[in-house]
């Protein structure tokens, strides 16, 4: 067994080895776009090292720190329709409820609430442009009945594997 628990490791994977290499005027401006390919790269190298460093992309009790994951998502404003990348904090040992969000905006990684250590104007524009939002995520949560794919609209789609485009 690993000293670390696999959400400290897929943390520190992510912040050695993608998101100090995001460019991330790059990535807002493809969100903009029909084809969201820069974005739809970045989510697909956030879910590898997902899949890498839990082991799977099902993700169960199990996994992650005491029934608690960082896994990579899509949240869409649901007055907007502004589209961004997300970090979820998801607890996988109750029925899937979201306890926190990282955005991958314009001005980098902010996290949802932390406006402590970030700059207030930047925290409330982003809260303005994305909030509130619905969100899915790239891992399977088998009992998780918050997100439903199923249901999704075809234009909230990003994820390469499940969905086909946005």
């Amino acid at each position: 067994m690993n000293e670390k628990n696999e959400t400290v490791q897929y943390i520190e994977f992510i912040n050695e080895n993608i998101l100090p290499f995001i460019d991330y005027d790059k990535l807002h401006e493809s969100y903009k776009t029909t084809e969201m390919v820069y974005a739809k790269g970045i989510l697909n190298l956030l879910h590898e090292a997902m899949v890498k460093i839990y082991g799977d992309e099902r993700l169960d009790w199990r996994k992650g720190d005491d029934g608690y994951v960082v896994i990579p998502g899509v949240l869409q404003n649901k007055n907007t329709g502004n589209i961004c990348i997300a970090l979820l904090d998801i607890d996988i040992q109750s029925s899937g409820e979201h306890n926190g969000t990282d955005y991958l905006c314009k001005y980098g990684i902010i996290s949802h609430g932390n406006n402590e250590e970030q700059d207030k104007r930047i925290a409330e524009a982003v809260n303005k442009f994305y909030v509130p939002y619905d969100y899915c995520y790239t891992a399977i949560i088998p009992h998780d009945h918050h997100v439903e794919y199923e249901k999704l609209p075809k234009k909230n789609q990003i994820h390469i594997k499940y969905f086909s485009k946005i």
